[in-house]
């Protein structure tokens, strides 16, 4: 059987919806396309998908973390955000809660 641009195309449009990890973290399809907000960027050998991050930090952030902007040094930086009850000194060291205060920990929101 020939291989035609017709098939392989078939191929890679059948592919992409079944592909493992196209979110953060994950490598990127065989279109080099990624999760909707994420990027496909070089990385450890592989083109993997990551948080944008420009134009800091190499242009991504790793999984796990998100990017925020330092207005005091205008640059952007990736940060790991902390559980419920893990130490915090500002309400953007929280996933999705609050900072108790600086040397604080990280609560739920009040609704």
């Amino acid at each position: 059987m020939k291989v035609t641009p017709q098939i392989l195309l078939a191929l890679t449009l059948a592919i992409r919806p079944i592909a493992a990890g196209l979110g953060a973290g994950g490598y990127c399809d065989i279109l080099n396309t990624c999760d909707k907000g994420l990027e496909c960027t070089y990385d450890r050998g592989r083109l993997r998908c990551h948080t944008p991050c420009k134009p800091y930090n190499g242009g991504w952030c790793p999984r796990g973390s998100t990017c925020y902007a330092n207005s005091d040094y205008s640059e952007g930086l990736c940060l790991y955000c902390r559980k419920h009850g893990e130490d915090c000194e500002q309400d953007y060291d929280c996933c999705s809660m609050h900072c108790s205060g600086k040397g604080g920990s990280c609560l739920k929101k009040k609704k």
